[in-house]
């Protein structure tokens, strides 16, 4: 009984360890997200300005345009990533909050069994006069009830 209270401590250890996993997961894929979706606004500004002065504003502006893109997309790949990840934990997360319970459940029988076999046993090692009587009062005359029949006989006799 001791290793299956081990092994459900452990068991919701490792439960606690998931559940964070998952939320530092699910953190990672929302931050990615909203980092993809405010690059591909920028990028989209950006390329709105129809001011330029000359080439070489021109190419800058082109490659700032790209390096958004870039972002962007290496946002979103980081945002799939994580969104598989959460995947993941979520399934390590039901994994190990299934076997807390079945640990708990096996836990608890095992502590059943165990108050029955002692109560049991405390039932078997009871002394006799606490144990109820299969011989009724009624039925067996007291040994002053018989004194006096004998009595009552020896009187009529005399």
């Amino acid at each position: 009984m001791a290793l299956i209270a081990r092994q459900v401590m452990l068991a919701r250890a490792s439960r606690r360890e998931a559940l964070g996993a998952l939320a530092d997961a699910n953190g990672e894929e929302a931050h990615t997200s909203r980092l993809a979706t405010r690059t591909r606004a920028l990028a989209k500004e950006y390329r709105r300005h129809d001011d330029l002065p000359d080439g070489q504003a021109l190419s800058a502006k082109v490659s700032f345009a790209a390096a958004l893109n870039t972002m962007a997309r290496d946002a979103e790949r980081a945002g799939e990533a994580a969104k598989q990840q959460v995947d993941r934990r979520s399934e390590v997360f039901a994994r190990v909050q299934d076997r807390e319970k079945r640990l708990s459940e096996k836990l608890a029988s095992e502590r059943k069994i165990l108050r029955e076999q002692v109560e049991l046993r405390a039932e078997r090692q009871a002394p006799p006069q606490s144990r109820p009587s299969f011989q009724s009062d009624a039925i067996l005359p007291s040994a002053s009830l018989a004194r006096g029949l004998h009595g009552s006989q020896e009187s009529g006799e005399g």
